[in-house]
């Protein structure tokens, strides 16, 4: 599985549709974080991070922005999950998570700078929303550009003081259902993971529902900078207790 990135600095999310437990299909998992500023780590061995005991993990839940004003399934969908994670892990709370300042400044230029040859050569295969927003970027101000930058630099260095008192962040991955990509009722709405694109964290989306229509329910794991093996690790544990990995939408 590879993602298509829409602008160049936020990219470093990985998501996955399910985490590989199967030993012999171990050698498939591959990660990678594109470059956001921190030094360079050593790569760990996320095969045995996937067995890795998350007894003594400790949760945030940033309730704020995050969890207001969710879908009723979505919201149903989360408080079992939680009920699930809060028996692997040592426990969970509140947090408070610092400002991100106004991404979008950068993400409109960057993307349209990223996209310009293929929205040039084939705009038609763009959905039309996205279309339109890469075309609406070329009224970016380049010194708005530069201070939105500056903004995304100091998230960066201010998201690593969350991780003084938890170990990892557990997000609505939406705040609707994913939407239809026609007809039916609208939804797709309240994506929750910009803001971790911003702070540069690794985060995985892991399903845990369905809504009463059958469309899919995720919940994000983010982890400090680097920390790609601890996301790993709640992540295989919630899907070793549950089954949502193994179940598909109906399709018609």
């Amino acid at each position: 599985m590879s993602i298509q990135p829409l602008p160049w600095s936020p990219l470093n999310e990985v998501d996955l549709a399910s985490v590989p437990t199967d030993p012999s299909a171990e050698h498939e998992l591959t990660l990678y974080m594109e470059d956001t500023g921190w030094p360079y780590v050593p790569i760990d061995d996320y095969t045995r991070a996937l067995r890795t005991p998350t007894a003594r993990l400790r949760v945030g839940l940033p309730q704020r922005a995050f969890f207001d004003n969710l879908d009723v399934d979505v919201a149903d969908a989360m408080q079992e999950a939680l009920g699930v994670i809060e028996r692997l892990v040592a426990g969970t709370a509140d947090i408070d998570l610092p400002p991100t300042g106004a991404p979008n400044r950068v993400w409109a230029p960057e993307a349209l700078a990223y996209h310009a040859k293929w929205l040039a050569e084939s705009p038609d295969k763009y959905q039309p929303g996205t279309r339109q927003a890469l075309l609406n970027a070329k009224t970016a101000d380049a010194a708005q550009y530069v201070l939105a930058v500056r903004e995304v630099e100091q998230a960066r260095r201010d998201i690593v003081k969350a991780f003084s008192t938890v170990d990892l962040l557990i997000t609505p991955t939406m705040k609707t259902p994913a939407p239809l990509l026609e007809g039916g009722p609208p939804g797709g709405g309240g994506n929750n993971n910009a803001v971790f694109d911003i702070f540069g964290l690794p985060t995985i989306s892991v399903p845990c529902g369905f809504s009463r229509l059958g469309l899919p329910i995720g919940l994000s794991i983010s982890g400090a900078p680097w920390a790609e093996s601890t996301v790993l690790a709640l992540a295989a544990a919630y899907e070793r207790t549950t089954d949502w990995h193994t179940r598909r939408p109906p399709l018609s």
